[in-house]
């Protein structure tokens, strides 16, 4: 978070620093402070902030139509249409940015941000991959998974008999749909798996909600979870 005597120090610096730019009076500079994203103000560092004064200093074409407080998040945010979309949270690679201070990175959204969230979870070989989930996707993944769970249970068993090898497959589907490759459905075996093993599937969910990836079991625990031992997935 960043106050307003840090926000109005660095905007003050900066419009004294760029070229036929005119200093902010003090009334300008708590509009400014006012019209700035509550989401902005509470997601920036003095670090940050003082980051994205420099890239506005450096940036060889600054936006000409844009109000110099608000042209600061073009270089912390994902853009759509040359703005900065603070709803979305900071970019994903700001941290590689700041690491490196002393160039300019242009704020031009990389390739894959023009393509929406659901077409970037697909591989070349058309399955969702974790990889391409950011960590608010992902998560939003386990509460559905969670979701379809509980109306799962409510549907309740149908009489479905599993062989010990359909278990093992099942079980490993439905931790694989909590780690993010796929959602959970009604006809899948592995719903019929979390009804076979109530208190492990809500171990794992809650695993997976903390937002640690539940790790695939060795074989041999397969076998004890089968058997009817403590769940070790």
């Amino acid at each position: 978070m960043i106050t307003i005597e840090e926000f109005q120090t660095a905007l003050t610096g900066l419009s004294q620093l760029l070229p036929m730019s005119r200093q902010m009076t003090a009334p300008a500079l708590v509009i400014a402070w006012d019209t700035t994203p509550i989401t902005a103000k509470q997601q920036l560092t003095p670090q940050s902030l003082a980051f994205a004064v420099s890239q506005r200093a450096m940036d060889p074409s600054p936006p000409k139509e844009v109000p110099l407080h608000l042209s600061l998040l073009r270089y912390l945010y994902p853009l759509r249409n040359d703005c900065a979309e603070v709803e979305r949270g900071l970019r994903a690679d700001l941290t590689q940015r700041m690491a490196q201070p002393d160039r300019f990175h242009d704020p031009a959204p990389a390739r894959e941000e023009h393509t929406p969230a659901s077409a970037r979870r697909l591989t070349a070989s058309g399955f969702w991959h974790p990889s391409m989930l950011s960590p608010e996707e992902l998560r939003a993944h386990v509460q559905k998974v969670a979701l379809q769970v509980e109306r799962v249970r409510a549907k309740g068993d149908q009489g479905t008999t599993m062989t010990p090898a359909q278990s093992a497959s099942a079980g490993i589907l439905f931790m694989r749909a909590l780690q993010g490759f796929w959602p959970l459905h009604h006809d899948n075996i592995a719903a019929l798996w979390v009804l076979r093993n109530r208190k492990c599937a809500d171990e794992l969910i809650q695993i997976a909600l903390e937002g640690n990836t539940p790790a695939l079991p060795p074989g041999e625990a397969v076998v004890a979870q089968l058997v009817g031992g403590p769940c070790q997935w």
